[in-house]
């Protein structure tokens, strides 16, 4: 797969995408072949594990982050954060569509996926609410880059119809998402006594939701930075800034609620605690708020490799938080270790490098970033 006709790029980072996809269909082999025990570590006691934690609710938070700004963008007419809807749609609906292969992974049902479907909306199976969330994200998809791929096609049609349809659809879309999000953290909830008290809250789906937005402008930061060089394709200077104004809002907002939480249930001091699950609290809190201090400096806001190292930053925690709620979180409370079977970590790179190359042929191919800046 060629990223780029420049013959700098190097050859590795190639390389190591190929690899992950092809120990990931291993994987996969595994699985289909020998059950989930011989390709995950989970049990009884540990029914959610890294993949969960890395592919299903990251990719279902920053899918509920991308559909939810961009239903802002598009219905409340904010111009100035208009060329970031097309990226946001495409990277919502990448997040959807790299999380449900995830979910057959570790939950299975994959022969029942269509009957699931075609049986309507359940809250009885995780499996039900992700594959019409993903049939309506491919048509808000299909709805806007219609115009792009087939342009002889959408000429006879009305321009006025054609920006008409991708609304409801796309209103539909950020609303079901959100609704989807909410059944699945409330699964998480629906243990007690099996998570420690220094991630499970009630307040869990308003905390997945914020950090889903601000983690979805995170992602564009970065997504930009890397097609920038590898593509010549990347957002405008002056837009990143306003992503990172708005980044630096959610961000506090997300670490003053998170903090309050904390406080009021008592347990803000176990972050002194001599143990792990404290040590990896600090870790993630810590990725968190170096962004939000940075952010709101504007000389940060104006270097483009300083918002790509906040962007990166608040990724980073924003993964660490994930996978502390799946499989920390058990640990502490439990008193149990959970390590990842390789395949675990095998399918879930995998999933992330197939989403690498997606997004790379999309922005190359499609007209993602709307009025960015074209470099080379």
């Amino acid at each position: 797969m060629r990223f780029s006709d420049s013959e700098s790029r190097p050859l590795f980072w190639r390389l190591v995408l190929i690899a992950f996809i092809v120990g990931g269909v291993y994987a996969i082999y595994v699985r289909a072949a020998s059950g989930l025990g011989s390709a995950t570590m989970l049990d009884d006691q540990f029914t959610w594990g890294f993949v969960v934690g890395l592919n299903v609710l990251c990719g279902l938070s920053i899918a509920v982050g991308g559909f939810t700004s961009a239903a802002a963008v598009r219905l409340l007419k904010i111009e100035i954060f208009q060329p970031i809807y097309r990226a946001a749609v495409i990277t919502a609906f990448l997040g959807y569509l790299l999380a449900l292969p995830a979910m057959l992974f570790d939950l299975g049902a994959t022969s029942r996926a269509w009957a699931i479907l075609l049986g309507g909306w359940s809250t009885r199976h995780v499996l039900s609410g992700a594959l019409w969330c993903l049939g309506l994200y491919a048509a808000v998809l299909l709805a806007e880059f219609l115009p792009v791929i087939f342009p002889h096609v959408t000429r006879r049609v009305s321009s006025k119809w054609v920006r008409l349809v991708p609304s409801p659809l796309l209103l539909a879309a950020a609303t079901l998402s959100m609704v989807h999000l909410y059944s699945l953290v409330r699964v998480i909830l629906s243990a007690p006594g099996r998570r420690s008290p220094l991630w499970q809250t009630e307040y869990l789906p308003v905390l997945f939701f914020l950090s889903g937005i601000w983690a979805f402008l995170a992602l564009l930061v970065f997504i930009s930075w890397h097609t920038g060089r590898v593509l010549g394709k990347r957002f405008a200077p002056e837009l990143q800034q306003e992503i990172g104004k708005v980044m630096a809002m959610l961000l506090t907002v997300y670490l003053i609620v998170r903090f309050a939480d904390l406080a009021d249930r008592g347990v803000l001091l176990a972050l002194l605690q001599d143990n792990l699950a404290a040590v990896l609290l600090g870790v993630e809190l810590s990725l968190i708020l170096a962004p939000t201090v940075l952010l709101f400096r504007s000389a940060t806001r104006k270097d483009a490799e300083a918002m790509y190292a906040c962007s990166a930053l608040a990724i980073a925690g924003f993964i660490a938080n994930q996978l502390n709620v799946t499989i920390t979180s058990v640990e502490a409370e439990l008193g149990i270790r959970y390590v990842p079977r390789w395949t675990e970590v095998l399918f879930s790179y995998s999933l992330i490098a197939v989403g690498v190359v997606l997004i790379f042929l999309a922005v190359k191919h499609l007209q993602v970033f709307e009025c960015a800046t074209s470099e080379g």
